[in-house]
């Protein structure tokens, strides 16, 4: 047997992590002190171009694995148990926080739509980084990563809003739907493509 979890574009709040569009405590109403011309620009590789410095510290607050930081839920374990028992075929999620990974869902098993923090690259002209550095220099430092190729910002894996999301997705939903036993589909609006098409 062969199971396929989904898990949608907002994570619940029992991770710690706010989900993006809840009026007064969802992401975007939060990030005002930043001054942006919309919350959604945190998100843009435009905006993040010309000045990633809200983006850097959103990451200091929220980069995975952090002390402190979001953890597992039930959720994401059941999966890793999944894994562990040979009947995971796959996780795909829209969420940049990383939790599968912590909860044990290995690498192969894996598919983040949006992006994550387990890689990096800079933001102008694409050369891969070295993801610990870019942690340590946001996290730990709250200093803008640069590209040592052409000096401009780094940023993790995330997928931004004007960027292409990660070939690894259109390579194998097709084949992973076909072949699942199971279609598991943990809370989701089911508004944002193409995972919504699933």
């Amino acid at each position: 047997m062969s199971f396929l979890p989904h898990r949608p574009a907002e994570p619940p709040a029992v991770t710690g992590i706010p989900d993006f569009r809840t009026p007064g405590t969802g992401l975007y109403d939060r990030l005002s002190h930043y001054n942006l011309p919309r919350p959604e620009d945190i998100f843009d590789i435009h905006y993040y171009r010309g000045n990633p410095r809200p983006f850097v510290e959103f990451c200091g607050e929220t980069w995975p694995g952090r002390d402190g930081g979001p953890a597992p839920t039930p959720s994401h374990r059941f999966m890793g148990l999944l894994g562990d028992a040979g009947v995971l075929r796959r996780v795909y999620t829209q969420n940049i926080d990383g939790l599968e990974s912590l909860a044990g869902v290995g690498p192969d098993a894996l598919v983040e739509c949006h992006g994550g923090f387990g890689s990096a690259s800079c933001a102008t002209c694409q050369e891969d980084a070295d993801v610990g550095a870019c942690r340590e220099a946001m996290v730990v430092r709250k200093e803008v990563p640069t590209c040592a190729q052409c000096g401009g910002p780094v940023k993790p894996g995330i997928v931004f809003f004007g960027e292409k999301l990660p070939a690894r997705f259109g390579k194998l939903v097709k084949a992973d739907v076909h072949a699942c036993d199971l279609l598991i589909v943990i809370g989701t609006s089911l508004a944002v493509d193409p995972v919504a098409s699933i």
